[in-house]
């Protein structure tokens, strides 16, 4: 008998979409893939996409994108992707501690 939970526990810790058994486990796959990042070897990411941005700076995507709205966060836009840099990130997180005295 296939123990489902044990599935989807390795399929969110980087087991390929490809060794699958069902479409749960391919898209449960899929998706931990696509949220992975793949940096230079003996260098630091330069630019995150909202999500991990989001989750670097510790907030919700939804408060991201209201920081973006507002303009109090920087972003750039390369074809159709969102990037935001750890300068702006940065910029941000000072504003917000200068705010916060």
């Amino acid at each position: 008998m296939k123990n489902e939970h044990a599935d989807r526990a390795s399929a969110t810790t980087g087991t390929p979409p490809w060794t699958a058994t069902s479409l749960a486990d391919w898209a449960t796959a899929t998706a931990a893939l696509a949220n992975q990042t793949f940096p230079l070897p003996g260098r630091e990411q330069i630019a995150y996409r909202p999500e991990a941005a989001a989750r670097a700076i510790g907030i919700s995507r939804s408060a991201l994108y209201q920081e973006l709205a507002s303009g109090r966060l920087r972003s750039v836009k390369i074809g159709r992707s969102r990037l935001i840099t750890r300068e702006a990130i940065a910029e941000f997180l000072t504003q917000l501690a200068a705010e916060d005295k």
